[in-house]
C-alpha cells in the first residue's frame, strides 16, 4: 500500500494502517491533536497545587498558634494540646450527673438499711429494757418474801 492510497482511504474515510495507530514506516504511533503540556499548567508560580496548600496550610496553623494567650511558644503548644482534649472535658457533666445520680441512690438505700437496723435496735433495747424491768421487780420481790 503506498502513501497516497493510504491518503485517499482517509479521504473517504476507510480504514489504513495508519488509522490503526501506525505511522508511514509502521513504528510509531500517530501524534495527538493536543498541543505540548504547557510549562507550569496547574501550578502556583512554579509550584504545584499540593505544595501551595502544604505551604497554605502551614502559615494558617502558625497563625492559630501564635494568637494563643500564652507566654511562651512551649506554652502555647501545651494550651493547643488541652484544647485538643476539650471535647472529652465537654462529655464530663453528664457523665458525672450519672455518677451523682448513682451515688444518691447508694445514700438512699444506705439511710433506709440505717434507719431499719435503729429502728430494730430501739424494739431489741425495749424488749432488753422490759425484761431487766420485769426482772427486777421479781428481784424486789424476792427479796421481799425473803425478809418476811
Amino acid at each position: 500500500i503506498t502513501v497516497a492510497s493510504r491518503r485517499l482511504m482517509r479521504s473517504r474515510g476507510g480504514t489504513s494502517e495508519d488509522s490503526l495507530g501506525l505511522d508511514e514506516a509502521g513504528l510509531l504511533p500517530p501524534a495527538t491533536t493536543r498541543g505540548p503540556k504547557e510549562k507550569g499548567g496547574g501550578t502556583y508560580c512554579g509550584l504545584s497545587c499540593s505544595t501551595v496548600s502544604l505551604l497554605v496550610i502551614l502559615c494558617l496553623m502558625y497563625i492559630i498558634i501564635w494568637t494563643l494567650p500564652a507566654p511562651t511558644l512551649w506554652s502555647k503548644v501545651t494550651l493547643l494540646r488541652q484544647s485538643w482534649h476539650l471535647s472529652e472535658v465537654m462529655k464530663e457533666p453528664p457523665l458525672l450527673q450519672k455518677q451523682l445520680s448513682k451515688a444518691e441512690k447508694e445514700l438512699t438505700e444506705l439511710r433506709a438499711q440505717v434507719a431499719e437496723a435503729k429502728h430494730r435496735n430501739d424494739l431489741v433495747e425495749a424488749k432488753v429494757d422490759a425484761t431487766d424491768g420485769a426482772r427486777k421487780d421479781l428481784r424486789k420481790k424476792l427479796s421481799k418474801i425473803q425478809n418476811e
